[in-house]
């Protein structure tokens, strides 16, 4: 219920009360990767790269055969101008999913 929220609120832009919602359903269920991806995606737009990348590195701890979320955390190192890192987390991305022709 928290998630299908997070997302209804996420489309109205209202990212606090995403947030929000997102951090209770990982409440309820903390194994979830999508929703910790999710809440990066919501932190990210909400200006808040540090919590974006520690829930982008849960999501790929929980899911380690899925590239989005090692992309993700490219894209959030990559907003802080840490290149190295973004550089790394993209062929993290690459290496877990090669033939996603996104990354």
């Amino acid at each position: 219920v928290q998630f299908c929220a997070a997302e209804s609120d996420q489309d109205k832009e209202d990212i606090q009360n995403t947030i929000i919602r997102y951090q209770a359903a990982i409440g309820v269920n903390p194994k979830n990767p999508d929703t910790h991806s999710k809440l990066g995606d919501a932190y990210m737009m909400s200006g808040n790269m540090q919590g974006a990348i520690k829930e982008y590195k849960s999501a790929m701890d929980l899911a380690p055969g899925d590239g989005k979320p090692a992309y993700s955390l490219g894209r959030a190192y990559l907003k802080m101008k840490n290149l190295d890192q973004a550089i790394l987390s993209y062929k993290e991305a690459c290496k877990r999913d090669p033939n996603n022709a996104e990354y």
